[in-house]
């Protein structure tokens, strides 16, 4: 048996992906939103709460892209850090694991 991941589920991880990327961005635009109306890290956590409820970032991530902001950050994306990265699904990674599957399995 080959455990292969179909093009469904790829397209649905890759929304759930999309979806809370866009959430993500919608709340710092929100946080840089109340940052120009003059509103202090505590404000704009309590209208971050009423706004989103259950969906809300937390209180220290919400202080860290107010300050950000404040300090004059202007992108609401982060910055690209250095280190091992989120992901390393290559062709020649997917090729080596669907053959390691079909070893394992026979």
């Amino acid at each position: 048996m080959l455990w292969e991941v179909g093009p469904i589920q790829c397209a649905q991880s890759q929304f759930a992906l999309s979806s809370a990327m866009e959430g993500s961005l919608e709340r710092r635009y929100t946080i840089k939103f109340s940052v120009r109306l003059g509103k202090n890290a505590t404000e704009t956590f309590q209208m971050l709460q009423e706004a989103f409820e259950d969906d809300c970032i937390s209180r220290s991530q919400s202080g860290r892209w107010h300050k950000a902001f404040k300090k004059g950050q202007e992108e609401v994306v982060n910055e690209p850090r250095s280190g091992r990265p989120t992901t390393t699904r290559t062709n020649e990674n997917m090729t080596r694991v669907r053959k390691f599957c079909v070893l394992t399995v026979d």
